[in-house]
């Protein structure tokens, strides 16, 4: 019987009732935090934590000592070595037991990332780096406790919480609500699946939200853009809080400035985009600069049709 067949109904007796719904929050828990392709392995004793037990009385775990400290083992696994391993793993654990270099491993033996190899993410210029192979750092409050958490680059597309990260946290019950708003932002803005995604971002979180987590990875108002791995996706960040995918800004700026504008204001009428004017030309063209912030419109005039309701005018 797999975890994905348990029926917590079939079962009367209230302990093991409690146990199954444990098993199947940390289920949903691990599939959020790592993706919805998590695949669950045959949970084989299914009716109690039999790795709990096993902690301590197995010569599996032999490295795992009984102050819960983590020792590098005979065969030279060392808590590097698990975090490497996890970074990749992704086809479920077996009563929270999985192999590296042939060695048996715990999911209790699992130590958390410390801040001294986690690299901050930030933008440079409004450009943010990320690559395959490093750890990167996003500090959250999630579990009551404000921590420095690793997230790697997975499929070469997006930031994700890293696997030994979210087994530690599976193990320990913390919830992570605020790292899985994060793994959101990076599944949008990053290079999952291009421009489209980036309109989706402040779907999924509000604008104050984004705006912090732009601040926060040193992004300012303006175009940016997030490279993963050689892949670019570019978006603009507006004054006004929203984020944009780079289609849309370009189709807007090409409006303006080779639109011919002159039906809806009249020449010389001018725009304050950002706390800057701009005035539109003879030829209807409102001619603001590449990057400028168009989305955040201060002040415009009244348009040309708003002006003849006013006066009682109507077009011929």
């Amino acid at each position: 019987m797999g975890i994905n067949d348990l029926n917590i109904t079939e079962h009367q007796d209230p302990l093991q009732q409690m146990r199954l719904r444990e098993m199947e929050m940390r289920k949903s828990t691990l599939e959020l935090l790592l993706g919805s392709g998590t695949k669950s392995r045959h949970v084989e004793n299914h009716q109690k934590d039999s790795y709990v037990s096993q902690q301590e009385s197995s010569p599996l775990f032999a490295n795992y000592t009984s102050n819960g400290t983590f020792q590098q083992n005979q065969n030279g696994v060392s808590k590097e070595d698990i975090w490497d391993y996890l970074s990749t793993f992704a086809e479920g654990m077996t009563n929270g037991e999985f192999t590296v270099k042939g060695q048996m491993c715990h999911i209790s033996q699992i130590e958390k990332m410390g801040e001294e190899m986690l690299e901050k993410p930030k933008a440079v210029e409004n450009v943010l780096t990320l690559k395959s192979g490093a750890y990167y750092g996003i500090t959250t409050k999630d579990g009551g406790e404000e921590r420095i958490w690793g997230m790697n680059v997975r499929q070469g597309k997006k930031l994700s919480l890293a696997g030994s990260e979210a087994y530690y946290a599976l193990h320990h019950g913390i919830v992570m609500a605020e790292m899985g708003e994060w793994i959101d932002f990076f599944r949008s803005a990053g290079c999952e699946k291009g421009d489209a995604a980036t309109a989706g971002i402040s779907i999924q979180l509000s604008y104050e939200k984004v705006q912090t987590m732009l601040d926060e990875l040193g992004f300012k108002p303006g175009i940016c853009k997030i490279i993963v791995d050689g892949q670019e996706n570019t978006f603009f960040y507006s004054n006004n809080g929203r984020v944009y995918p780079q289609y849309h800004y370009d189709a807007a700026y090409s409006g303006m400035t080779q639109g011919d504008n002159r039906q809806a204001y009249e020449i010389g009428a001018e725009f304050n985009y950002n706390g800057n004017i701009y005035q539109m030309d003879e030829e209807g063209h409102i001619n603001v600069p590449y990057g400028e912030d168009i989305f955040n419109c201060l002040s415009r005039p009244p348009g040309i049709q708003s002006q003849q309701k006013e006066s009682g005018q109507s077009n011929p």
